[in-house]
């Protein structure tokens, strides 16, 4: 039986898609996301999300229509989900913050704002700072790592940020494991730990997971294949 540890706790429907493939799952919350008040004055015409906490961070403070008559570009799917959700249509979805900023490095936008949390890459500050005027960002979130020792080996990681892969090195090496990543960013915080990373096709948990069934040659079941972006 595979044996697998997740770096996150995942939902009851994603437990359930490697639970039917007879895989032995422990889980594990190494990071916790907190929501900072933060006065959010200039808003850019042009705004850019890396991640969904920083949409849903504007949720909690009320401040969702600061994104009124702005052109929205983001990272991830799910963060582009729960814009469209919220009545907002999204310009440009990119897989990671390097393949974003090629993109916008095409469009005649000279200002942006970018809705980030605390700890985050520079490759989109970078870009801010040498292609464009008058740009900003406001922090509106900030992660914890809460690192864990882990008293055993597994078939294999799941791994679906940065930050977390951090939290888990902390305690723990990796040896014979196969590296499951949500997207390029948090295989690149692996290092060179490992060799043995498996990327998912899009930064969507149920992605990762699906790379992973994939990766041990296991059939997800209809329901699971349905969550999964091309």
């Amino acid at each position: 039986m595979i044996s697998v540890f997740s770096t996150k706790k995942l939902s009851a429907a994603q437990k359930s898609t490697l639970l039917a493939c007879n895989i032995t799952l422990v889980e594990a919350d190494l990071i916790q996301i907190t929501y900072l008040q933060t006065a959010v004055n200039t808003v850019n015409p042009a705004v850019i999300f890396t991640s969904q906490h920083a949409v849903q961070a504007l949720i909690s403070q009320n401040l969702v229509d600061k994104l009124n008559g702005k052109v929205i570009f983001c990272v991830g799917e799910k963060t582009a989900e729960k814009l469209n959700h919220l009545g907002f249509n999204v310009a440009n979805v990119s897989h990671s913050a390097a393949a974003l900023v090629e993109s916008l490095k095409l469009l005649s936008f000279q200002s942006f704002t970018f809705f980030c949390g605390k700890q985050r890459l520079d490759t989109i500050p970078e870009f801010l700072a040498t292609q464009t005027e008058n740009s900003n960002f406001y922090e509106l979130y900030e992660t914890t790592e809460f690192p864990l020792k882990v008293n055993r080996s597994f078939d294999a990681l799941l791994f679906f940020s940065p930050s977390a892969v951090k939290s888990f090195l902390q305690y723990n090496p990796i040896s014979t494991e196969v590296c499951v990543c949500i997207g390029e960013t948090t295989a690149t915080a692996l290092g060179n730990r490992t060799d043995k990373i498996v990327l998912a096709k899009a930064p969507t948990i149920e992605n990762t997971i699906y790379a992973l069934l994939k990766y041990f040659k296991l059939a997800p079941s209809r329901a699971a294949k349905n969550q999964i972006h091309d």
